[in-house]
């Protein structure tokens, strides 16, 4: 019997929600979830549902990213730094936009732009010339 078909069953038969979830041993309140969904969409609830969240309250606006990506290639084109914690200084001293530098930083990234550097927690401002710190 196929996963569709024994889940048809069993909720046509409708046990309690307890009953599944420990004859599936699976969690009570998915099995409250997909039964609902069940009884809303039919067999299409039996389908991978994602739970990526469709839209973020938190993100920043589209054409904040964009300055984000144009502050960048600018400063970039000049030569200068441009790195998350100097566009972060021109979006607020010269935009009047606060942003974290992680946020910008993840901006890049996404973007491709920025691949931040992993420190390797030696070198030469943290351990000077301490012979243990030499490689």
């Amino acid at each position: 019997m196929s996963k569709h078909a024994s889940s048809s069953l069993l909720l046509l038969l409708r046990p309690q929600p307890g009953e599944v979830a420990w004859a599936y041993d699976v969690p009570q309140g998915w099995v409250v979830s997909v039964s609902n969904r069940y009884r809303a969409e039919g067999e299409a609830a039996f389908d991978s549902h994602s739970a990526r969240p469709r839209h973020s309250k938190r993100a920043i606006p589209e054409e904040t990213a964009r300055l984000i990506i144009e502050l960048h290639k600018e400063l970039a084109g000049q030569g200068l730094d441009a790195g998350p914690d100097t566009i972060a200084w021109h979006l607020q001293h010269h935009h009047s936009v606060r942003v974290s530098s992680a946020t910008i930083s993840h901006y890049l990234a996404r973007g491709g732009w920025w691949l931040p550097s992993r420190a390797s927690g030696r070198s030469l401002l943290t351990c000077g010339l301490r012979p243990s710190c030499r490689t």
